[in-house]
């Protein structure tokens, strides 16, 4: 169903900043191989939130959900030199199913702390997940001593984490691909048998996430050291994760959606829940409204920007450096798009990794509109930024992809609101992995080419259960479903065919333990399923 964003008058008044999906799934995770109860306040309640916590549930946590926190019971202590124990005492012969739904975070990170966990850790997740890349975090662990077992080809899902010990010690990183490869590893280095150090190798990319995933584990009460440009982390196994409450920050990725809105509309807006000291790198976003010609004062004592753009400057030249804060690419492309004069952006090689390959759509939709937009490549030859014509107006009606991606989406529908005439989306609206409530904030009308009404609220026939789609996949999406079952029928083997827990019970277990249903919209899932995912058909790397 075609939809259409109709072009806005300013928008003015003030808004909140939705909590940060980083800090949420963090906490989550650690407060889960934590030793007791831990409050999680105020936590970002989205689709890849929610994956994060099935996930936790699928190790044993138990997450409760309330009005405004989660309360995480922990696992507590696994094995090693910290707890006085060894995978050997701990023996299961168990599956553990981790579905990570699109969530790169999950599964990677579930993949590296299954490697220390006593049962086998079997991780899957959509198509357009599977085609993602892992070999640089497999294959560092695979070095080290830890074994996977693959269902459909080396590094890539699904997979089952085979070892029941991280052995620690030194690995080597780049983040050029990603830093949830550091992320994932820095996590579960408590749980190895010995220290870990983390070399990052490399040119560096979005080491601000590496920091938010540090400065939790702290909180957490984990001793971490880590060089000032993080080139060396080392982290301790002596001692577990314990429980900590912990309050939630506002996300400055999902702000900038609500920032970028007053900037192409011409608005005023105040912006509570932004901390001006938050190690997020996309708060870069407030120094970059400025240089493009943004009024901003931030509120004395208060975590409050406000932000004037009510008068823009007639020309911009400007260029951005976003290698610490890739996820707002697009966001910057399509506000840069708005206002004459030339605004280079650089820095985003790795967004070509992330749920689409996010220069190059970017730059595809916007020539689609008539923006002069062209791909910047680096002196390897990949893709790693845009250079961007701008103009003060478009004639908009322009038909859109959002390529399956949430922030291709919501960059879009801030740059139709400057159009003269409305702008159409092939597909259905569909913010939920980040920011459920986009549309609501930015007050956005969206106008369904046919009578049916858009309902993103529960229980509308477009939707299905949370748990169809992260804890409990149809089989269609398992091609490797009979490669899991014979995982099950070899650990019942090798047990002399004894009754220990294995495949299908686990499932069967975690099927019994469902919490109340959440519905969340599907429709992209249904076309990657029934159309196939274009991003398998693009080169890996070099632009060429």
């Amino acid at each position: 169903m075609r939809k259409l964003i109709s072009r806005h008058d300013p928008i003015r008044g003030e808004f909140r900043a939705p909590a940060s999906k980083p800090e949420t799934q963090r906490a989550l995770v650690m407060a889960s191989l934590a030793d007791g109860l831990t409050r999680i306040g105020r936590p970002l309640v989205a689709r890849e939130t929610l994956v994060m916590m099935e996930a936790c549930r699928a190790l044993g946590a138990k997450v409760a959900l309330l009005d405004d926190r989660l309360d995480v019971s922990g696992i507590g202590p696994i094995f090693g030199p910290a707890f006085g124990r060894s995978p050997e005492q701990n023996g299961s012969s168990e599956s553990r199913y981790i579905w990570a739904s699109g969530s790169a975070l999950v599964a990677r990170l579930f993949l590296t702390i299954g490697s220390a966990m006593p049962e086998r850790i079997v991780v899957d997740g959509k198509c357009n997940l599977r085609v993602r890349p892992f070999g640089p975090l497999t294959s560092a662990l695979r070095r080290s001593g830890v074994e996977f077992q693959f269902f459909d080809g080396a590094d890539r899902l699904p997979c089952a984490a085979v070892s029941t010990r991280l052995p620690g010690g030194r690995y080597r990183l780049g983040t050029d691909v990603s830093s949830q490869f550091a992320t994932a590893l820095a996590i579960s280095a408590p749980l190895a048998a010995r220290a870990v150090h983390i070399e990052l190798t490399g040119p560096s990319y979005s080491l601000s996430y590496i920091r938010q995933t540090l400065s939790a584990m702290k909180h957490f009460g984990i001793p971490v050291r880590a060089d000032d440009d993080l080139r060396n982390i080392e982290i301790s196994n002596e001692r577990g994760y314990r429980s900590r409450d912990v309050e939630i920050t506002g996300d400055y990725t999902s702000a900038s959606y609500i920032l970028g809105a007053a900037f192409v509309t011409h608005g005023h807006i105040t912006v509570s829940n932004l901390d001006p000291e938050n190690l997020q790198g996309e708060r870069a976003i407030i120094d970059i409204l400025a240089k493009l010609g943004a009024r901003i004062r931030w509120l004395p004592g208060e975590d409050k920007v406000d932000v004037d753009c009510r008068s823009l400057p007639e020309r911009v030249c400007a260029e951005f450096d976003l290698s610490d804060c890739p996820n707002i690419l697009p966001t910057v492309a399509a506000l840069a798009a708005t206002v004459p004069g030339e605004v280079r952006i650089t820095g985003g090689k790795l967004t070509q990794n992330h749920k689409s390959p996010r220069i190059t759509a970017t730059a595809t939709e916007l020539r689609k509109a008539g923006v002069h937009v062209e791909v910047i490549t680096d002196s390897a030859g990949f893709v790693d930024g845009l250079m961007i014509r701008g103009a003060a107006e478009y004639p908009g009606d322009t038909e859109f992809s959002d390529h399956g991606d949430h922030r291709i989406f919501m960059a879009l529908t801030l740059f139709s609101l400057a159009c003269r005439t409305s702008c159409a989306f092939a597909e259905t609206p569909d913010t939920q992995d980040s920011f459920p409530e986009f549309l609501a904030h930015v007050s956005a009308p969206v106008l369904p080419v046919s009578p049916s009404p858009i309902q993103l609220a529960e229980g509308h026939s477009d939707h299905v259960s949370l748990h169809d789609e992260i804890q409990d996949p149809p089989s269609h999406r398992h091609p490797c479903r009979s490669a899991l079952r014979r995982l099950a029928h070899d650990q019942r083997r090798s047990h002399g065919g004894s009754e220990s827990p294995a495949w299908g019970e686990g499932r069967r277990r975690q099927h019994q333990q469902r919490r109340p249903v959440v519905h969340l919209h599907h429709r992209r899932a249904e076309r990657i399923r029934r159309h196939g995912d274009q991003r398998s058909r693009r080169p890996a790397h070099p632009a060429g």
